[in-house]
């Protein structure tokens, strides 16, 4: 079967009008009656079908279909290559539990790409160190580094509807924690929703549930103590980025 309607426009779950063309191969078997024998055959199928929403859970169908099958299928030998059938009816379709579905979208790549380049730069930059001497008598003893609270930020993506963290985002928890275990500072955990999806109090819930995975992450995975995070949430009332879809996002900042 082939989706025409949906698959050139955009999905629409609640689409007026559907036109799905389709095509396949069957069996088809004429019964044994009294005085005439059994046939069989197989049928290549095809046919259109149209469907016409009429509410959230009913469709009406008009279809037309044809069959090609084996001439003496019909028990009649007439010369022909094949017997044709042409059928046409009309029906509705009921739709049983969930109606509706969740959009799946995919992560920002450029997001993605830009992690990815610093990761092969730190990375180049390790195999470069590793080539240094292990000890240099001469050379003067290294300052301390000492980090700047006022610039520990990261932030983590999540995917829409989601406040489960992908595999790629945990870079940036692991950065945040050795940060924070480095500097002493204390860590202030913001959970946001994108403003185009969802109701402003559903939001509020998952914004919410992102910040306390993220907090608990740092905690059970890298050993934060919970009365150093402050833990908030701002629902999609507050865009922190001009791009609807970045706003999925918990910022983990220094609590100044």
């Amino acid at each position: 079967m082939y989706d025409v309607t949906n698959h050139w426009g955009r999905y629409d779950s609640k689409r007026i009008f559907r036109f799905i063309p389709w095509i396949g191969l069957g069996y088809a078997q004429h019964f044994e009656t009294q005085d005439i024998p059994r046939s069989e055959s197989p049928s290549l199928n095809a046919g259109i079908l149209t469907a016409f929403r009429l509410g959230e859970r009913v469709d009406f169908n008009i279809e037309v279909q044809g069959s090609l099958l084996n001439e003496q299928f019909n028990r009649v030998q007439m010369g022909k290559l094949s017997d044709g059938i042409v059928q046409l009816t009309a029906g509705l379709t009921f739709k049983l539990g969930k109606t509706d579905f969740e959009v799946i979208e995919p992560m920002d790549y450029a997001l993605l790409n830009d992690l990815n380049n610093q990761i092969n730069q730190l990375r180049a930059q390790n195999a470069e160190l590793s080539k240094r001497p292990v000890s240099c008598p001469d050379c003067p003893e290294p300052a301390p580094v000492v980090v700047d609270k006022t610039q520990l930020e990261h932030v983590v993506m999540f995917r829409l509807n989601s406040y489960k963290i992908e595999k790629t985002q945990e870079i940036n928890i692991h950065n945040t924690a050795q940060a924070v275990k480095d500097s002493g500072a204390r860590l202030k955990v913001v959970g946001y929703a994108d403003r185009n999806t969802g109701t402003a109090a559903y939001n509020m819930q998952l914004s919410e549930k992102r910040a306390r995975a993220v907090a608990k992450e740092l905690t059970d995975k890298y050993g934060i103590p919970s009365s150093q995070i402050t833990i908030e949430w701002r629902g999609s009332e507050e865009q922190p980025f001009s791009v609807n879809d970045w706003n999925r996002v918990v910022i983990m900042r220094a609590d100044r």
